[in-house]
């Protein structure tokens, strides 16, 4: 893997304008060969697969009855590394790459993943509404960020979704602190004695308005 790193890879192919080979597993053209700009799924998809090495492998998604759902058949499945899976047959086809490349290439991404979890934003922070904010411009949920500004936590949120997955440009980013002050004095505003009031003497109008038409 000679960009070492699969966000690399991603870039370099829609910078080269590099499509990818597809075929849908649903849909009316189900099968057929496709080719589709390139994205993060099929790309760990691609590498992680020992067939491009040569090797046959079964159980790579076996389904564990301990984590399925009472009345969900397809819930519970696990994914297994090409050598934790009940078969695994080397030199079976034909190699694109030499089986020592791709357990390098695997031993890469092991530790690109280790080293982005140690570096990824913590998931507990003083964000009240982490999850909840929508990109206004691609209808994406930003992701909360916090950065060290003069020895201070920062907040702030970013839309990343896109260059994660497909490799385009960052969409945009803004301060938490400010979009948080507001929704928190909107917050107090409706959970104050008055609106509380307003509220229940609302209910009291629907409820009476329900109970005529129950009467009529």
């Amino acid at each position: 893997m000679r960009r070492g790193s699969i966000s690399g890879l991603l870039r370099w192919l829609v910078q080269s304008d590099v499509k990818v080979p597809v075929r849908p597993h649903f849909g009316p053209n189900r099968g057929e060969l496709e080719w589709r700009r390139p994205n993060r799924a099929t790309l760990l998809n691609m590498l992680h697969h020992p067939i491009y090495a040569g090797a046959y492998r079964w159980g790579h998604r076996e389904i564990d009855p301990r984590k399925q759902v009472p009345g969900r058949p397809t819930t519970g499945r696990t994914l297994k590394t090409h050598d934790a899976c009940r078969v695994l047959i080397c030199d079976r086809f034909a190699a694109y790459i030499p089986w020592d490349q791709f357990e390098k290439n695997q031993e890469k991404l092991a530790e690109n993943s280790s080293l982005g979890k140690m570096l990824a934003a913590p998931r507990h922070g003083p964000s009240v509404l982490s999850g909840l904010v929508v990109c206004g411009r691609c209808g994406c949920r930003m992701l909360v960020g916090y950065s060290n500004a003069n020895g201070k936590k920062a907040l702030n949120y970013r839309c990343l979704r896109n260059a994660i997955d497909y490799g385009e440009a960052k969409c945009q980013h803004l301060s938490g602190a400010v979009l948080e002050s507001l929704v928190v004095e909107r917050m107090l505003q409706v959970v104050s004695p008055a609106s509380l009031e307003l509220s229940l003497a609302a209910t009291k109008d629907i409820e009476h308005e329900r109970k005529e038409l129950d009467d009529h």
